[in-house]
């Protein structure tokens, strides 16, 4: 169904597929939105960062978007950018591809779209910032590199529960780790708040910054400009 032909005030409808616990990633979609377009979200129930639990949120993602479609969103965002570093990415593509196949819905993942905004902004050497566990960061690093990336430095915010850190702390460890020569920031996991902190660290480090919301933003923006898929 075309946007333009729904009663709606909104020029799109976007939707997201998060894991439970995520309280940041509606919230800065909503923002970035400035009420050009609404946001709907499906859950998937996530408790805690394990390879069982990222593994299974890809695996329980097509269930969540049949019943997301409901809402008739223009385009979907898989919300969960630690659930996409688990697999290489041409695999993380392909089950994009797979989520669209599945309900014609146009689909991204939120890791793959940071990967698609570097190379917008032609950026390869990147500074990293996440909350993750150890395992995790490396699981990012084999990603990034996978993709011909370079990570320069990643430093660990030090709190595994995501949306707990406050922006002042991740503004002041992210500027602290960025090394000179990187060409960019990234702050990883959608369930980080970071709009707060975007403009004082790229006035620190004189680097451009995206999250994996302001990513995941951007590349829905894409793929509506695409347009949707034919009937």
């Amino acid at each position: 169904m075309n946007p333009a032909s729904r009663a709606s005030p909104w020029a799109a409808r976007l939707g997201l597929i998060v894991p439970s616990w995520n309280t940041a990633m509606e919230y800065e979609l909503q923002r970035l939105c400035a009420g050009q377009y609404s946001v709907h979200t499906a859950r998937i129930a996530y408790q805690a960062d394990t390879v069982e639990n990222l593994t299974r949120l890809s695996r329980e993602a097509f269930t969540a978007i049949e019943v997301l479609a409901h809402a008739q969103p223009d385009v979907v965002c898989f919300g969960c950018t630690g659930s996409g570093f688990l697999k290489t990415p041409q695999e993380d593509q392909a089950f994009a591809e797979a989520l669209t196949a599945h309900c014609g819905i146009p689909t991204l993942t939120s890791s793959a779209a940071v990967l698609s905004e570097f190379s917008h902004l032609g950026a390869r050497r990147i500074a990293v910032a996440t909350p993750y566990e150890d395992w995790v960061n490396q699981r990012l690093r084999a990603y990034f590199e996978a993709a011909g990336f370079e990570i320069l430095a990643l430093t660990a915010l030090g709190d595994a529960a995501h949306g707990r850190k406050s922006a002042q702390e991740i503004a002041q460890q992210t500027i602290e780790a960025c090394p000179p020569d990187a060409e960019a920031i990234f702050l990883s996991c959608s369930n980080l708040f970071t709009l707060d902190v975007v403009d004082s660290i790229e006035s620190a480090t004189g680097k451009p910054l995206l999250s994996s919301n302001i990513a995941a933003f951007r590349g829905m923006q894409r793929r509506l400009k695409e347009g949707r898929l034919p009937p």
